[in-house]
C-alpha cells in the first residue's frame, strides 16, 4: 500500500460522474503533506495521529461487522468512508437505493484516494458524496466512522460535534435508568416540597418585558459583569435569570437576580460560587426534584418546581402534576427555557462560554475543581476545541461540547425570539448574535 497517482486518477475520473466540483478540490491537496503510516498484519491500513482507518488484519470482516449495526434502509448516510470497505459493503444489499456519503476531511479523502482503489463503490449509480462541512445540520439514518470523526478537518467541527454529541447523549442516557435508586431516592426525599410548591407552569406569561439576561457562569462572566451591571440599573431593566453557580459573582457585584435556577443534584447551598440565601429574599428559586432537600429548606423567597423530559419524572409526575422546562444536559438549558416560558423574545446571555478560558471552567472559581469537575482534562491536555466568537481555538471537553449543540437545536426550534451573546471570549453559538459593542 503506497501513494499511487495511477490509482487515484482512476478514482477522480470516476468521481467526476458523481461530483465534479469536489474532484476538482481533491486535486488540489498534496497527499504527501499528511502525517500517515501504513499499519501492516494480515493486511494494511492507515495510521494517522495514532488512529487506525481500519483493521490492520482484515478490514472486509470489520466492515461487515460494522454493517451489521445499521437497519435495513432504502437510504444510509455514511459519514467518513474508513479505508473505502465500509461502503462496498453497504451497496451489497438490494434494498439500498441510496448511499450518500459525507466527507469529513477533504485532504484526507484524497489519501485514500491515492492508496486504494475506490471505484467499485465511487462508480455506483446509488452513491452520492458531498461534504459534510457544507451542512447545517445532520441527516438519517446515519452511521459514522469514528477514525474519520476524531479526524475532522476544523471547517467540519460543526458537524464534528453534532454527530459526537448525539453519540455521547446516546451514552449518557443510559446513566439515568428509569430505576435509578440514587435519583428516585432524593425524590422521594422532597416530597413535602414537591407537593406544596407550584410548577413552574404558573409563571408562562408573567414577564413585565420582553428582554430577558440569562446569566451562566462562563469565565466570560468575570470580564461582562460591569456591562451587566450597566443594564441592572437601568429603569426598565431586563428579568435577570441566573443559573445558581453565578449567583454569588452577581451578588457581590449588586446585581440581585429575579430567578435562581438549579436542578443538579451535587449543588449545595455552601456551594463555593453560589451566592448566600440571605442575600436574595426576592428573588424566586427554581429547582428540579434532584436538588439537595438542605437547599430548599434554607431557601428564603418564593419556590417553582420544573421537570423535564426524562422517564425518572414519570412517577412523580403522576403523583404531583407539575410543568416543565427544557434540559439538555445544563442547567444553562432550563434558565434559558424558563426566559422563554416567561414570555420574553429578546434573550441575552452572559457567562454562556462552553469552553475554558485559560484553566479555568467557571467564573469566580480560584480554589481548584468544583465538584464534578476533580477529573476532567486540563486545558493544556485537551484534543477538544471549539471556535470563539473571535474565529479563534479555544480548549473544551465533551460535554460542553454537547450543551453547545443542544442550544444551538434549541435557537433554530424558536426562531421568532432573538438570541444574543454578550461576550466573543466563549465557543460561537449559531443563531446568537453579539451585542458587545451595543452594551
Amino acid at each position: 500500500m503506497e501513494i499511487s497517482k495511477k490509482i487515484f486518477k482512476k478514482n477522480i475520473n470516476c468521481l467526476n460522474g458523481i461530483n465534479p466540483q469536489l474532484a476538482v478540490e481533491l486535486k488540489k491537496q498534496d497527499q504527501n503533506k499528511i502525517d500517515f503510516e501504513i499499519v501492516s498484519g494480515h493486511s494494511h491500513t492507515i495510521r494517522i495521529s495514532g488512529l487506525q482507518l481500519s483493521s490492520r488484519h482484515n478490514p472486509q470482516l470489520e466492515a461487515e461487522l460494522q454493517a451489521s449495526y445499521m437497519i435495513d434502509s432504502d437510504l444510509i448516510v455514511l459519514y467518513g468512508v474508513g479505508l473505502g470497505c465500509l461502503p462496498e459493503k453497504l451497496l451489497e444489499r438490494r434494498s439500498l437505493s441510496k448511499l450518500r456519503v459525507k466527507i469529513l476531511n477533504l485532504s484526507l479523502f484524497s489519501l485514500i484516494l491515492s492508496v486504494r482503489d475506490q471505484t467499485s463503490w465511487l462508480c455506483d449509480e446509488r452513491v452520492t458524496i458531498s461534504l459534510a462541512c457544507s451542512d447545517l445540520d445532520i441527516e438519517a439514518p446515519y452511521f459514522v466512522n469514528f477514525p474519520d470523526l476524531l479526524l475532522a478537518d476544523e471547517w467540519t467541527q460543526n458537524i464534528k460535534n453534532i454527530l459526537y454529541s448525539n453519540n455521547c447523549d446516546n451514552f449518557s442516557k443510559k446513566q439515568f435508568k428509569k430505576n435509578d435508586h440514587i435519583f428516585l431516592d432524593r425524590i422521594q426525599e422532597n416530597y413535602s416540597y414537591l407537593e406544596k410548591d407550584k410548577g413552574v407552569e404558573f409563571l408562562v406569561g408573567t414577564a413585565s418585558t420582553e428582554h430577558a439576561v440569562v446569566v451562566g457562569a462562563g469565565p466570560s462572566l468575570e470580564s461582562t459583569i460591569i456591562k451587566l451591571g450597566g443594564n441592572y440599573a437601568q429603569n426598565k431593566r431586563p428579568v435577570i435569570i441566573a443559573v445558581g453557580t453565578a449567583s454569588k459573582m452577581l451578588v457581590r457585584a449588586g446585581i440581585i437576580p429575579d430567578y435562581v435556577v438549579i436542578i443538579d443534584k451535587d449543588v449545595s447551598s455552601s456551594h463555593p460560587l453560589v451566592a448566600n440565601f440571605s442575600k436574595m429574599q426576592q428573588t424566586t428559586l427554581i429547582y428540579s426534584p434532584f436538588v439537595q432537600t438542605e437547599l430548599i429548606e434554607s431557601w428564603e423567597g418564593d419556590r417553582y418546581v420544573t421537570y423535564w423530559d426524562s422517564p425518572l419524572f414519570d412517577q412523580i409526575k403522576q403523583i404531583f402534576p407539575k410543568g416543565s422546562l427544557f434540559s439538555g444536559g445544563s442547567v444553562i438549558h432550563t434558565a434559558i427555557d424558563l426566559a422563554r416560558n416567561l414570555g420574553c423574545i429578546n434573550i441575552t446571555l452572559y457567562g454562556v462560554d462552553f469552553a475554558y478560558r485559560g484553566n479555568q471552567t467557571h467564573a469566580g472559581n480560584k480554589n481548584g475543581p468544583l465538584t464534578n469537575y476533580e477529573n476532567i482534562i486540563v486545558p493544556d491536555d485537551s484534543r477538544r476545541w471549539v471556535k470563539d466568537g473571535y474565529g479563534n481555538k479555544v480548549s473544551t471537553h465533551d460535554s460542553f461540547i454537547g450543551y453547545l449543540v443542544e442550544l444551538e437545536s434549541y435557537v433554530k426550534r424558536y426562531p421568532e425570539i432573538r438570541f444574543s451573546n454578550a461576550s466573543k471570549m466563549g465557543a460561537f453559538i449559531q443563531g446568537c448574535n453579539y451585542v458587545e459593542e451595543n452594551l
